[in-house]
């Protein structure tokens, strides 16, 4: 797998936040806590003036309340693990009570931290990206459901990547999302480069989701 070449300014970001380039491995500066890596790559993002939703981490060794500049609904999932991982229609939460259930779900159950951020409603949309210095992306799809549940959000659940029984009786297929106007269009590729451009050192990946 080809690796990236990172700019100067990407690495201070990094190393402003309590992390440090070691042999193309990060590591955590000494007397600094360490930050999960969703986080991170989310500080990472805002650092280049990518938007991102607002976000708070919620570690398993310590309570903490929900910071009041974050509003509901939230979506909580894993910090540490991918493939939808934890996800379910669960995970959209929309008063501290339930928050602090979901948290405690994914601490328990997948066994990671757990991060929060703001639930955008609206299309879920995926873009590959591909390359190393010359990126090229893929034409934008979008997930579709025939037949979810009322109330049920368009999300990309764990049950809905993995259980095939569960994508029949909702459902579920993707198609190309060629009805965007252009100009989104040209916006969600750009952004998608620009997320895998200036992703952490230690994210090695050939493909990235937007959605």
């Amino acid at each position: 797998m080809p690796t990236t070449t990172y700019q100067k300014d990407n690495r201070e970001s990094i190393e402003a936040h309590g992390r440090r380039l070691v042999n193309g491995t990060l590591r955590t500066k000494p007397g600094v806590r360490d930050i999960p890596e969703q986080a991170l790559s989310k500080k990472v993002m805002s650092w280049h003036r990518i938007p991102v939703p607002a976000f708070a981490s919620f570690r398993q060794s310590r309570k903490r309340k929900r910071p009041a500049r974050l509003n509901f609904p939230l979506i909580v999932k894993s910090v540490g693990e991918h493939a939808s991982m934890g996800i379910a229609q669960a995970s959209i939460v929309h008063d501290d009570e339930s928050l602090k259930e979901r948290v405690a779900f994914i601490h328990r159950t997948v066994n990671t931290d757990a991060i929060a951020e703001e639930y955008i409603k609206g299309r879920e949309l995926t873009i590959g990206v591909i390359g190393n210095e010359r990126l090229t992306t893929f034409p934008i799809r979008e997930l579709k459901f025939d037949s979810l549940p009322e109330h049920s959000e368009p999300i990309q659940t764990s049950k809905v990547k993995w259980d095939l029984d569960y994508q029949k009786k909702v459902g579920a297929y993707t198609k190309p999302a060629d009805d965007l106007p252009e100009e989104v269009a040209r916006g969600i590729t750009k952004l998608a480069k620009q997320r895998l451009e200036n992703r952490a050192p230690d994210q090695v990946a050939l493909v990235e989701d937007v959605g």
